[in-house]
């Protein structure tokens, strides 16, 4: 009722948008007399119904109105992101906005992939990646900073970043990105430099942890203008650094031809990877997928490890000929949550179980209590007659 009187033909502002909120004396004696007359001459059931009543009342007429604007689909079919799904299905290559056109959550329901999108879980060794190779100014998520050397940048184009995205009349992007399409106001580039979704490299350096990674990459390479470290001096095409531990080792023979091995992606989901491998040679199958606990992986229906490559990417050692490799995430919290569960469910059922056992064995007692205070009272009368 306070709240009617007080908001009388009230003026208040939320953001940008204006309204008024509907109150006033008539309605503040209404709800006040129903809640008064309600507790004086309903019984405490009832009366809790007619009070819960006037409160939904209160709340539908002092909801806000003409705060948000009509509904309008948020993720229209434009032209440049049919062409982005056409070609994103081809060869399963990322994309990327420096502007508002595309957010990593966004690019997720028009079903693209965006290399931003692993940030949303803070993956610590995703994070080392950017700082050090990509944007050094990244305090949060990775979602549109223009400050991020994307072009000539080895490191950036490792992630599979084949597909930039920009707006008509930006400035034009280096000769390594081809304009590929164009509609709406909107361009979209192709990374000529990109490197695929999953490739074979033959040539791997071992190292002991994730610090050894990074100081390995890092070592003898220029700079860029901001501090970023730009990886020219490593052909990470043919080259994997991965963390084998203190003492561990992984050999590998080198194949004579640099073509000698193809990867192609089959399927792909958030949980499940399966990629078809064809090499000459052993080698070591590289995801540009962010490494992290959890996902497991076999060759050929045999388990195999996953290494942590390139500092924060998926490594498995494959073997020459055709091989088919499947990733999958089965984390052991989810193992653990389940037998939980299960536990849980038949420590509820046993309960239940004994609950209704006790009631039937009080039930009996009680049926045969009676019955046995029954029986001497007809004795009695028999003798009587």
């Amino acid at each position: 009722a306070i709240v009617f009187v007080a908001t009388t033909k009230s003026h208040l502002a939320l953001g940008r948008s204006n309204f008024h909120l509907f109150g006033g004396w008539g309605l503040a004696a209404v709800s006040f007399l129903a809640v008064i007359l309600a507790a004086l001459f309903l019984s405490p059931r009832r009366a809790s119904w007619v009070i819960a009543g006037v409160v939904l009342m209160e709340l539908v007429l002092l909801a806000p109105r003409g705060v948000y604007g009509e509904q309008s689909d948020p993720f229209p079919q434009t032209a440049w992101a049919s062409f982005l799904q056409r070609e994103a299905a081809r060869d399963h290559g990322r994309v990327y906005s420096a502007q508002d056109l595309l957010y990593p959550n966004t690019a997720g329901v028009y079903g693209l992939g965006d290399h931003r999108m692993v940030d949303a879980l803070y993956v610590e060794r995703y994070f080392t990646y950017l700082q050090r190779f990509v944007v050094p100014t990244i305090v949060d998520r990775f979602t549109s900073d223009t400050a991020a050397n994307i072009e000539e940048n080895p490191m950036f184009n490792l992630l599979g970043v084949r597909y930039l995205i920009a707006r008509t009349g930006s400035a034009e992007p280096s000769s390594q990105y081809r304009l590929a399409f164009e509609a709406q106001s909107v361009r979209v580039y192709e990374n000529t430099e990109a490197f695929p979704r999953a490739f074979v490299v033959h040539e791997v350096v071992g190292v002991a942890d994730q610090r050894d990674a990074s100081r390995f990459l890092s070592s003898d390479e220029e700079r860029f203008p901001d501090g970023t470290v730009n990886v020219t001096g490593k052909d990470l095409s043919r080259t994997a650094v991965i963390e084998v531990g203190e003492n561990a080792a992984l050999d590998l023979r080198r194949c004579p031809e640099r073509e000698a091995s193809r990867a192609r992606i089959s399927a792909f989901s958030p949980t499940n990877v399966r990629i078809r491998v064809q090499s000459r040679c052993p080698g070591l199958l590289v995801l540009s997928d962010a490494y992290y606990p959890g996902w497991t992986a076999t060759v050929n229906g045999a388990e195999e490890r996953i290494y942590p490559t390139d500092l924060a990417l998926r490594g498995v050692r494959v073997p020459a000929g055709e091989s088919v490799v499947e990733f999958r995430y089965r984390p052991s919290s989810f193992r653990i949550g389940l037998v939980l569960m299960i536990m849980g469910l038949v420590g509820v059922a046993v309960l239940i179980l004994g609950d209704v056992r006790s009631r039937r064995l009080r039930k009996t007692r009680t049926s045969n209590g009676a019955g046995a205070e029954s029986t001497p009272a007809r004795g009695r009368d028999e003798v009587r007659g």
